[in-house]
Formats: structure tokens, sequence, C-alpha cells
């Protein structure tokens, strides 16, 4: 297609891009923030899976977590009990309330020959006598069931954990019970002055994650926005240019966020930078175009010759550089996260969508717009001829150091290794990071490791085999130092047990009959109050029970290894009917990290190997295929080395890094090849000299395009979900490194091969 026809259509383009945005624009109204960190996970992820049909057999175990504490540090009197009684009861009207957990309404059950006397322990203090607080204050140091669950190890703080299950018929049942949640534990703050309440838990997590996505899209947005136009109109130095540049990053944003509206896909932490992302890369064709225009617009040419003058140059690059960028997104879709896969599809729909743009909207609005020339800075050219001419003189000294460089990286990446914590997924400015940090400091883990024992058959949890494989499975767990407790079937009737023969010590043991046990088994069923019975921790066949362990905040690395022992030991020691695979939120993330890390060879040999096919026919050159492929392994490599030096830690972002960047690094070098070769071809210049005039025509644009990249991903350093803000940071420097490597290393690299042929 010609240039000329854009202008001569300019009306009618005009006209159907409007029509494309609005109709587009109709699907915003049904895009919604999700706050379930479900939405992380594939469905058919066995792990997942695992974890699904856990909750799905038992309880769903989505819960909320508070605790409470005295600026005195005194909990265990009157005054203090009665507020946590209190504040038990008022929790029942949390919606989507099943069951709450607390020193107040925790079942002190004593025996009585084969009467069981189940009493709350610290129900109604003000009716307490002495002896029953004095009592209720050992149990908290001593039993199991309490200490790290629901009393502190120092006994100066005590928890209140609310079960909570969601069934899916309301939009907002998730917002509407955390905000529930924070309201109640905020009445109680300034109800009770003296009183410290933190609140964690899986369902503030949700609500975190959420309320991250939020305030990045209302802040980030807009000031993104802001950055980029003034970027834009600095490099431009034309406002009306400036503003028509912006309407084709708006209206791609419009495209591809109406798109995953009628496509309804959620909006999650992960996949709400994409606008943000869509506007930092997709103004890069607009400036690419648009210097041009003014190159040859500032030096005489009439405005619609200077259009179709930029046009003729840039179409070609800018259609490579489109594509190659969007295929690195497409390869998110090796990515075994879902919100992964939807940023990459989003993000390519508005690369694509900017691309067309640029190409036809662009041209055809700025051809309707009165525009002055600017007069030529011929200080910008000269300093980038200046660079040329240092670059081709010291080509040896930079062709080492590079490689220097990039030997020195390479011995740095074995240093990367998988490790991170998920509460720290959630900025500390967010009140749940700061009280999660609380509660795993002073309270107790609030990340679990469960596992569904089966026993292969009806009433089979009262074999004595069985009950043994478990205790045992649970005597290996609590010598594990992750551990801090564990909760099973196996230690509810060893207590039952001990109970049954006076609280006599010795028979802290399984029972060697099943009858007995069965026995022990119906008596606790009959005898324990509605809403603290064994529902959680049994299947409703008595076929399987469900083991729980509570863990420290460990990293990633360290629950994968964990489990890693934990299935080894079972698989040694338990039948294979009887051991099932660990599964849990945070071992979810952690093996989500895991596979994330494992997708991007995949996705990156995909993506690299379509890349330069696709170069290598643009280029018609096998050889400058080749070049762009070296040149762009180069900023990838030192990147993740410089992270390994300051950093080595990987996680979730840090996975994605390759296949967001390698688009981007790709861009200038297509950029500056293609003029490198017009001059050589169609100017017939040897190759130093077509190196300084590739320089001097596109290498400000070049500039202009990484200081709008580097800028706009380093804004979100600042984003409240740090995978977002690693992810920033990285991409920021990488593409920074990538212009240097063009700027230097590239020109070095055709020289060297362009003098051997």
């Amino acid at each position: 297609m010609q240039a000329s026809w854009i202008l001569r259509h300019r009306i009618p383009i005009l006209t159907f891009t409007f029509f494309i945005v609005l109709f587009a624009g109709l699907g915003l109204g049904r895009l919604t923030f999700s706050p379930d960190y479900r939405e992380f996970f594939d469905p058919n992820d066995p792990y997942f899976k695992a974890y699904e049909d856990l909750n799905r057999f038992y309880t769903y175990q989505d819960n909320i977590l508070f605790v409470l504490s005295s600026k005195s540090e005194q909990v265990f009197n009157r005054e203090f009990l009665s507020i946590l009684d209190e504040f038990t009861l008022d929790t029942r009207y949390i919606p989507n309330f099943i069951r709450v957990d607390s020193l107040s309404n925790f079942p002190h059950t004593t025996a009585d020959g084969d009467t069981l006397n189940i009493r709350p322990l610290a129900h109604n203090p003000k009716g307490l006598s002495d002896e029953q607080l004095i009592l209720a204050k050992k149990l908290s140091s001593t039993d199991p069931q309490l200490v790290h669950r629901l009393v502190s190890s120092n006994g100066k703080a005590l928890g209140v954990e609310v079960t909570i299950y969601f069934p899916g018929w309301k939009e907002n049942e998730r917002e509407e019970t955390a905000q529930f949640a924070l309201q109640l534990a905020q009445r109680y703050r300034s109800q009770y002055p003296d009183l410290k309440l933190h609140i964690g838990g899986s369902v503030l997590f949700g609500r975190a994650l959420k309320q991250a996505a939020q305030d990045d899209f209302k802040s980030f947005f807009p000031l993104m926005y802001l950055a980029v136009s003034l970027i834009a109109w600095w490099i431009l130095r034309s406002l009306k240019a400036t503003l028509a540049l912006m309407t084709v990053v708006f209206f791609a944003d419009v495209i591809s966020a109406g798109i995953a509206g009628w496509l309804f896909f959620p909006i999650t932490a992960v996949s709400v930078q994409a606008p943000n992302m869509i506007l930092i890369i997709g103004i890069a064709d607009g400036i690419h175009i648009l210097t041009t225009f003014f190159y040859y617009f500032d030096r005489g040419s009439s405005r619609d010759e200077a259009i179709l003058e930029s046009l003729n140059i840039n179409s070609r690059p800018v259609f490579l550089t489109s594509v190659t960028t969007s295929v690195g997104f497409i390869c998110f879709n090796f990515n075994s996260s879902p919100p992964y896969q939807v940023m990459g599809i989003v993000v390519a729909i508005g690369i694509v969508s900017a691309y067309f743009l640029s190409i036809f909207y662009l041209p055809a609005i700025l051809s309707t717009l009165t525009i002055e020339p600017r007069g030529i800075r011929a200080d910008r050219h000269k300093t980038m001829l200046g660079l040329a001419d240092w670059v081709i003189k010291n080509k040896d000294v930079v062709y080492w150091s590079f490689l220097g460089f990039l030997a020195l990286s390479l011995y740095q990446l074995p240093k990367l290794h998988l490790d991170e914590k998920i509460t720290e997924y959630i900025h500390p400015r967010y009140s749940f990071r700061s009280d999660t940090d609380f509660i795993t400091q002073n309270f107790t883990g609030i990340w679990t490791l469960e596992y569904d024992m089966q026993s292969g058959k009806n009433r089979g949890i009262i074999q004595p085999e069985y009950l043994d494989q478990v205790n045992r499975f649970a005597s290996w767990y609590a010598q594990q130092p992750e551990t801090v407790f564990v909760s099973n079937f196996a230690e509810t009737i060893k207590r039952f047990h001990r109970l049954m023969h006076g609280d006599d010590p010795r028979y802290f043991k399984l029972p060697k009959d099943y009858k007995l046990i069965g026995q022990y088994l119906t008596i606790y069923e009959m005898s324990v109050p509605p809403g603290v019975d064994l529902g959680t921790q049994i299947r409703p066949d008595d076929s399987a029970t469900r083991f729980v362990a509570v863990l420290k905040n460990i990293s990633t690395k360290e629950i994968l290894d964990l489990n890693l022992k934990s299935e080894k030991w079972l698989s040694q020691n338990i039948p294979p009917n009887t051991a099932q695979i660990g599964t849990s939120p945070p071992f979810l993330f952690a093996h989500l990290a895991k596979s994330n890390l494992h997708s991007i060879i995949p996705g990156t040999v995909v993506a690299l190997c379509t890349i330069t096919i696709l170069l290598t026919v643009f280029f018609k050159s096998i050889r400058f295929g080749f070049i762009a492929l070296l040149a762009n392994i180069v900023p990838p490599v030192l990147g993740f080395g410089l992270w390994a030096i300051f950093s080595s830690k990987m996680g979730i972002a840090v996975s994605l890094i390759t296949l967001t960047s390698l688009g981007l690094v790709f861009s200038d070098t297509i950029h500056l090849i293609c003029y490198y070769l017009a001059f050589r071809k169609h100017k017939n210049f040897f190759a130093s000299i077509a190196i300084r005039n590739s320089f001097e025509v596109v290498g400000v644009a070049l500039g202009s395009t990484t200081v709008t990249l580097f800028i706009g991903f380093a804004m979100l350093i600042f984003s409240g979900f740090t995978i977002n803000a690693h992810l920033g940071a990285l991409t920021a420097m990488i593409v920074l490194i990538a212009l240097i490597a063009d700027l230097l290393f590239l020109p070095v690299l055709i020289l060297k091969l362009e003098y051997r042929k």
C-alpha cells in the first residue's frame, strides 16, 4: 500500500478509527477487579486441583485472623478477656461466616467416667473464678491446640480465627466480607484505646491484591500518561503533534481494555499493568514516525511530503518492531498463571492496535493539523555524529569491553536462585503487610502445607494402622525447623485417650483397638457444641482426615524444599493409597514461581527463533539476522548479571523479564540496521559512513524512545504489588542497557562482519 493512499483517504480512516474505538470501548463496562487469589492458578494444575479437592471434601479454608494484644502487655485478666469474648461474638456477624475459634470459645474438655463435660475455656470472664483464670492461663502456655494458634508463645497476644465460606452467589462477596472485618477491627480500636488489633489471613490477602491493583490503576495510569506526555512534548517540541501522539496510545489502551472486557478477562494485580505497558511501548512507534517527519519538515519539506517520507522510511521497521514485541508478550502463554497469560494477550492486542493507529490514524490526523516547522536542532544530531565517530575510532576497545562485561555477567548468572516471600508481594505501605509482619513475628505462622490423608475406605480413619501412619508423619513434621505446629486427627485421638483415663500422661498415645477409637469419635461428636466440631478435619464418610502443618514465614524456596522432603518421606514410609501431595496457597504461589522459571525456557526459545526468522527474512540476510540476534542477547544477559550481583533472588517477576524485554530490545536494533542497509544499498556508502548517517538520522529517535521506555517502566517501581515493581525495575535496566548496546556494540559488530565481507 502506498503512503499517499492514507492521505487521500484521511477522512474515512479517521471515521473508521473513531468507530472501532467506540465499539471496543463499550467493553470497558464489563471489566471487574478480582480479589480472589485463586485467579493466579491454572485449574488443571495438579497441586491446585489437590487444593480445591481438599476444600471440597472438608471446609473451604478461607480465613481471617485477628490478633489482639494490650499496650500493657497483660491479656490474662477479666477486663481484656471480656473484650476478647465480646469480639468473638461479634465476628459471627461477618458475612459468609461459618466458624470462629478463640480462647473465649475454646472447648475445654474434662471427663467423668464415660461422660464428657465441655465448656468454653474463657467465656464470660467476669463470671470466672480466680482458679479458672489461672487454669486458662496455664492451658494457654501448655496445650498445643492453643499455643501458636490462639495464644502467642509469650502469652502477650490472643488470636481469633474466623473461617469463611464463599458460595459464589454474589459478585462482591469477598470485598463485602473483608470490609466488614476491617470495620469491625477499627470499631474495637476506637472503642478500646489500649487495644492493639492486627488482622491478616487469606481473605485480607486477596483484598490487598485487589487494593494494590486498584491503586496502581488510579494513581499510576494518570501519572504515567502525564509523564509520557511531558517526555513526548520535550522530544517533539510541538504541542499539536504531542496531543496527536497521545491519542494514539489512548485509543490503543481503550481498544485493548475494551476487548478484554468483551472477553470477560478479570482485572488482577498483574493484568492491571497492561494499559501502562501499552502506553510505554505503543508510543515508541509514533515517536519514530514523528521524529522522522520533523527531520524532513524542519528542512523545508511540506507537511504532506514529510509525512509521506516518514511513512516510506518507517512503515517496515515499525511493523517489524511491533511484531517482535508482540511475539514476546504472546509467549506469555507459556506461563502457567492465567493473569500473566491475560496480560500477554492484552498487551499484544494493544501493541498491534498502536501499530495500525500509528501507520493510519496518526498520519491522517497529522495531515489535518496546522503545524509550523520547529527550526533545525543541529546540536542533537552533532552529538550523535560525535558518538558514531568515537565508536568507529575505538571499535576494538568497545568490542572487547562488551565481551568482558558479557563474560562477567555469565559468571554471575549461576548465583540467581528462586527465593521470595509471599507476604512481600504486598508493599509495606498497606496495612495488610504491616499486620501480617507483626503476626508472623509475634504470634504464629499464617501459611500452611496441607495433606488429604486417605484411609481408602469408609470409617477407615479409626483403624490403628492408619492413625499410626498419620502420627508418624506428624512427628516427622514437628521436627522440621520450618514448622510452628501440626494439626492432625491422630493428635486429637491421643488427647482424648488421655482424657478418658483421668488425664494420665501415660495414656497420651494411640489406642490399639479400633472399636475403642470409634467409640471415642462417637462420644466426641455427640458432646461437642456446634461450630467447634471436627468438620474441618474429617471427611463426612470418615475415610480421610486433613493434616495441616502451620509454617513460619518462609520463602518460596524453603516451602518447595519442605514439600519435596515431605513427599519423599511419605513415599518411603506410607502406603501409596494414603500418601497425598501437599498443597496450600503459599505452596501454590511457590510452585507458580518455579513453573514460571521453567516456562521461560521454551517461551524464550520460541520467541527468539520466531524473531530471528522474521529478521532474517526482513533483512534478506542471514548475516544481519545473526547480528541482530547476537546484539539483543547481550542486554538481558548483562541485566540479569547485574541483578545477580545486587540481589541474586529470583521470583515470579524476574522470570518474566526475558519475554517482556525481548521485543523491546530488538526495536532499536531493527531501526538502526534498517537505516544502515538503506544507506549501503541505495547510496552505496562505506560501512563506517552508513553508520554515521544512520546515527544522524535515527539516533535521536532511538534515545528518545529509550528514555520514554526507561522512565515508564521505572515508574512501576512504586507499584503496591512488588512483582510489578521488580518487573518494572529490571525491564527499565535492560532497556537502558539495550540502548547502550545498540549505540556501541551493534555498530562494532556490523563493522567487524562487514569488514570481513
